[in-house]
């Protein structure tokens, strides 16, 4: 994280984003090389302090209306320097998480996108042990609910004391919302750079939690039930199943058990 490098590609991420005009709580916005600059320089005084001295910025929260419905959704704002600071951190994160992410998770992940899993979907269905049985669920207010103390247990194997103690700042971070203030108790900032990543932390092991006491695919009953699978885009997902009762009262109530532990 300290290289001049990592530090000029995490602020050059932040000023060619889309929401390289709007400012966050502190009114900041880079529009110069030398506004550029001096957030590399920033950088490096962050991660040259000691540790603890880092406090986030308060991330400004407004209301987008979702397009096909009458519905707002919260997008929270940080500040520039924060952001950089994310994109820091998501450069070390990233590669990691990938390694260990689920085979069938396609959302916030690079190369992967809405067509892969539709396109995983229908490979299972065209197969020959192809499941009978299809349930498409979504989690509900899924950035909201999840939990600070099992993303931190989850972090804990991934990244290094620093790079969590960052994380666990923006978790926590003050949310101003119309003037009001509060500090969230759970939840995943929806709008922060690293934040599809942490939910895809939070997320990975839902195939495992599906398969999970499921015999030996290779063996006479394990074939009978190679329909089984997860696939999930995001906090979307399709569970398959050749057996009904299977998937209503084996790998539904596991999914219920999994999202306990996660929100």
């Amino acid at each position: 994280m300290m290289s001049f490098e990592g530090r000029a590609i995490a602020v050059r991420k932040v000023v060619s984003n889309k929401g390289r005009k709007t400012a966050g709580f502190d009114k900041v916005v880079w529009t110069s090389p030398s506004d550029r600059y001096k957030a590399i320089v920033e950088l490096r005084n962050i991660l040259l302090e000691k540790s603890g001295v880092y406090k986030s910025g308060p991330v400004r929260r407004v209301w987008i209306k979702k397009s096909s419905k009458n519905e707002y959704r919260p997008l929270g704002i940080s500040n520039m320097i924060d952001r950089a600071l994310q994109a820091l951190v998501l450069l070390c994160l990233d590669p990691i998480v990938e390694e260990k992410s689920d085979p069938y998770s396609f959302g916030f992940r690079k190369f992967r996108g809405t067509h892969d899993a539709v396109q995983r979907v229908r490979t299972l269905l065209d197969k020959s042990s192809r499941p009978e049985y299809l349930w498409d669920a979504d989690i509900s207010k899924c950035f909201d609910e999840i939990s600070h103390k099992f993303i931190k247990e989850q972090l804990k194997v991934l990244l290094c004391k620093r790079g969590n103690e960052f994380i666990y700042k923006w978790l926590t971070a003050p949310i101003i919302d119309k003037g009001i203030k509060r500090i969230p108790k759970k939840g995943i900032p929806q709008g922060n750079l690293i934040s599809p990543l942490l939910c895809n932390v939070a997320l990975n092991g839902l195939e495992n939690a599906v398969r999970k006491g499921l015999p030996d695919p290779n063996s006479s009953v394990g074939r009978k039930l190679k329909g089984s699978w997860v696939v999930r885009y995001a906090d979307d997902f399709v569970v398959t199943s050749k057996i009904y009762d299977r998937l209503v009262n084996e790998h539904i109530p596991m999914l219920e058990s999994f999202y306990r532990n996660v929100g």
